[in-house]
């Protein structure tokens, strides 16, 4: 089985990830427990890059932690 790979091309292995929970309301998020399992790549924040993947994936607007296109770095600032 091949590694699986954030949109970068990193791989996402034990020490490389930060996994999370992040609530939500969209329907497949509700459908798992009200939110998604998240995780986050950790050679791309170190390249100042921010790439978090939702699991399962999020569907419509009003996610507090998504931006609309995930080309763009993140621009800082708290979360």
């Amino acid at each position: 089985m091949d590694a699986l790979t954030c949109p970068y091309g990193h791989p996402l292995t034990p020490g490389e990830i930060l996994v999370g929970w992040s609530p939500c309301i969209c329907p497949p998020a509700w459908a798992n427990h009200g939110g998604h399992r998240t995780t986050q790549c950790l050679a791309c924040n170190r390249s100042h890059i921010e790439t978090v993947l939702y699991d399962p994936e999020h569907v419509g607007g009003g996610h507090p932690n998504r931006r609309s296109n995930p080309d763009q770095p993140s621009r800082g600032g708290s979360q």
